[in-house]
Order: C-alpha cells, then sequence, then structure tokens
C-alpha cells in the first residue's frame, strides 16, 4: 500500500502488505495503522529490495529541499531501513522511534515469535568491520562486500583493494548474504551510513567495541536441516484442531500460538509433564503459562 493521502473509511482492514520501503518511519506507522482499526488482531507485511532504497533516495537528491532538508530526509530513510532489518521486536523500535523508551517486547510480531536460536557471529562481524576501516570508510556495502567476498571485479582491482588484508575473508559465503550481514550490523548500530544518494559506511562507538574485543555480536540464523521428527499424523491434526480452537476463541492467526513446527515437535516429544513441555523448542515459558495446560491435555500429553 501507499497512502496517497486518500486514507482508507474501513475499520476491519486485515492485512497492510508494502511491496516497497516507505520514505520514512512515519509513514509506515500511519500506512500499516489502516489495519484492525476495530481493535482486533491484523498483519503488516513489509517487502522490500535494497533497490527500493535507491529510488527513495533519488526522489530525495532531486527534491527541492535545501542540503539540511535533504540531510534530514536520508536520516529519516536510514531509520526505515534499519527497521526492516532489524531483529529487535518490531513494535519497540517503533514506539522507542517516537520517543517512547523503557517499552517491552510485544511478543506478536515476526521477530518477537522468530524462535531460532542466536549463534555468536563476533568473528564475522570483526572481519566486516575491520574491511570498512581498511576501506578508510570511503566505500557504501556493496564494495564492501565485494573485498570481502575476493571478488575480481575492476572496481576492486583499479583501486588495489585485493591488496587489503580482509580481501577475500569471507570468499566462502556469498555476496548477497554478505550484503545483508552487513544490513544486519547497520540495523544494530555496528555501522552507520553517511552520505545522500549513494551512501558509504561507517564504523560507529558500538562498532569499534566489537573491533576491539570488547563486545560480542549474536545473530539469529536459518538453521541447518534437522533430522524428520517422526509425528503420529492423529497426534498432529488434533494439536491442530486445538490450535485452531484457540485462534478462533481469540482473534489471533494460528501461528502466533505455535507453529507447525513446534506442534510436531511437541507430537515427537510426547511429553509427560509440564516441565517436559517447556523444553520443547518454540514453547516458552510465557506460552507455557497461556497454554500448557491446554496442549497437555492433547494426545500429546496424555
Amino acid at each position: 500500500t501507499n497512502a496517497f493521502g486518500m486514507g482508507i473509511d474501513k475499520s476491519n482492514v486485515r492485512f497492510v502488505i508494502h511491496a516497497q520501503i516507505p520514505k520514512d518511519v512515519e509513514s509506515y506507522y500511519q500506512e500499516a495503522g489502516r489495519a484492525g482499526r476495530d481493535g482486533l488482531p491484523s498483519e503488516a507485511i513489509l517487502l522490500f529490495k535494497p533497490q527500493d532504497l535507491q529510488v527513495q533516495r533519488f526522489f530525495i537528491d532531486q527534491s527541492e529541499g535545501d542540503d539540511e532538508h535533504k540531510q534530514r530526509q536520508y536520516e529519516k530513510l536510514k531509520m526505515m531501513e534499519r527497521y526492516a532489518n532489524t531483529d529487535q521486536c518490531l513494535q519497540q523500535f517503533i514506539l522507542n522511534y517516537f520517543g517512547q523508551s523503557g517499552t517491552k517486547p510485544c511478543g506478536r510480531c515476526s521477530n518477537c515469535l522468530d524462535d531460532r536460536e542466536s549463534v555468536d557471529v563476533t568473528v564475522d562481524a570483526q572481519k566486516v568491520l575491520s574491511c570498512v576501516v581498511r576501506l578508510h570508510e570511503r566505500f557504501g556495502k556493496g564494495v564492501v562486500a565485494q573485498v570481502l567476498a575476493g571478488a575480481h571485479n575492476q572496481r576492486v582491482l583499479s583501486f588495489h583493494l585485493d591488496q587489503l588484508s580482509t580481501y577475500g575473508l569471507m570468499s566462502s559465503r556469498r555476496q548477497r548474504d554478505i550484503t545483508t550481514f552487513i544490513d544486519f550490523l547497520a540495523a544494530g548500530g555496528y555501522l552507520e551510513t553517511r552520505g545522500g544518494q549513494y551512501p558509504t559506511l561507517g564504523l560507529t562507538a558500538k562498532g569499534a567495541e566489537v573491533l576491539r574485543g570488547q563486545a560480542q555480536v549474536f545473530q539469529k540464523t536459518a538453521q541447518k536441516a534437522e533430522q524428520h521428527l517422526e509425528v503420529d499424523d492423529t497426534v498432529f491434526q488434533e494439536l491442530r484442531s486445538t490450535r485452531r480452537q484457540l485462534a478462533e476463541q481469540q482473534h489471533l492467526p494460528p501461528y502466533m500460538i505455535f507453529s507447525d513446527k513446534t506442534l510436531k515437535a511437541i507430537g515427537s516429544a510426547m511429553p509427560q509433564s509440564l516441565d517436559e513441555l517447556m523444553a520443547v523448542k518454540g514453547v516458552g515459558q510465557a506460552k507455557l503459562d497461556k497454554y500448557g495446560q491446554i496442549f497437555f491435555g492433547c494426545p500429546a500429553g496424555d
């Protein structure tokens, strides 16, 4: 959706989907806020690709405002980019942006519901941060990723960047994955973008601490394929039925109660106590308190 100032006079909008990144958090907040005006749970989904940012920077650069106004718009776009890449609670991010500090994670957004494990990525972060420093903070994330990947293109070779000690340090990873990791570091405040339409990367004080070994960096990463869980289909369907009934009663999407993956884990583990149910990956204390007794009464807990 894009607002275009028209407004949508409906209270029961259940989904708002952005097919590209808005120019600032204020616009996103207003547009996403069109969902759920009747007070019932709704979903706002943001889809974007790096080219969207370049388009927005072009619009800012071509606007009629003075340099100070353009710089403010670049800063707003930078915060929107951070929102799109952060692993922080999304509601908490927005509230903090508008000055409401001290808020707790909402427990409902896609980041809060992400049950992947956080892994220590400090070493990889140090490689990226070191590369930015050795490039004297004069290049953007594209060149940084090329250097780390060990690219042999004309730009890298013409600037003799293949002579840097960080050249090829992450050659085992795809260049686009390195770029995504750089976005993650920027969203976490370890790096910052500087400049206008063609921003360069710079090290922040937070990033400098990591580079000196005084702080660690953790990231939720995609898990390797796990061994197939043997789950009785009758048990799984009973668990899904219980979840569906709860979702209807609470006006929630089913996945916000438990994902299919978690239901399969429950069915495979066949917990004999609430403590054993708590040990199932994807349950957690909050969901155990809310739904533990209900799901423990299903066949998986009998």
